[in-house]
């Protein structure tokens, strides 16, 4: 962005503000990247020009980065990892899977991930919710005394009915109750691709 130069009635300029620089030729203040000064048209400025650490040579931020005391940092936001704690046969309609977090969660009294959150079944057509017989068990245990604890939601689907190239995802409603000692929400706002289904109904 290029501002002009406040002419004065003595024909002097006005100087720059600061984060800005001088251009003299066009009588403008120009912004400029990397003096460690984040004026309003840049995101960041580590005051470097170097790109890949959090702040890119334009004084924009990378991937999930946030600008926080002058120093681009990438915050540990609760991120959803599934697990199948079980090896389930082809031929069993019983499908169990783990939802759990990389990092420990504010404890709620009360909450119920279950509450905040949707199963659906996608293929190569078409994506639906979930309408086979499923359970959702919930285990939160607090870790210290910060009321961090770690949180894993069982899901338990019975299939009655063949399926084959079918993915189960998730789609959160609601992130903003997810989140870290550091008042970081779960960044995951739509759906989480968990695994690949496969069930053959005997005969």
């Amino acid at each position: 962005m290029v501002r002009s130069f406040a002419q004065q009635k003595n024909f002097k300029c006005s100087v720059c503000e600061l984060g800005y620089y001088a251009d003299e030729i066009n009588g403008t203040c120009l912004n400029k990247c990397g003096t460690k000064v984040r004026i309003k048209e840049e995101e960041c400025d580590d005051v470097n020009l170097v790109k890949g650490d959090g702040c890119d040579d334009q004084c924009k931020l990378e991937n999930n980065y946030i600008f926080l005391n002058c120093v681009s940092i990438l915050p540990k936001y609760p991120k959803p990892l599934m697990q199948s704690p079980d090896i389930s046969q082809i031929y069993s309609g019983i499908r169990l899977f783990q939802l759990s977090y990389t990092t420990p969660n504010v404890r709620i009294d009360g909450f119920q991930i279950k509450d905040y959150l949707s199963l659906h079944i996608s293929s190569s057509s078409s994506i639906e919710q979930v309408d086979q017989s499923y359970q959702l068990t919930q285990d939160t245990s607090q870790i210290n005394e910060f009321n961090q604890s770690e949180l894993n939601l069982m899901i338990n689907i019975t299939f009655n009915r063949s399926s084959q190239g079918q993915i189960l995802l998730i789609k959160f409603l609601n992130t903003s109750v997810i989140y870290s000692n550091e008042v970081y929400s779960q960044i995951e706002t739509e759906y989480f691709k968990l695994s690949a289904l496969q069930f053959h109904q005997s005969l």
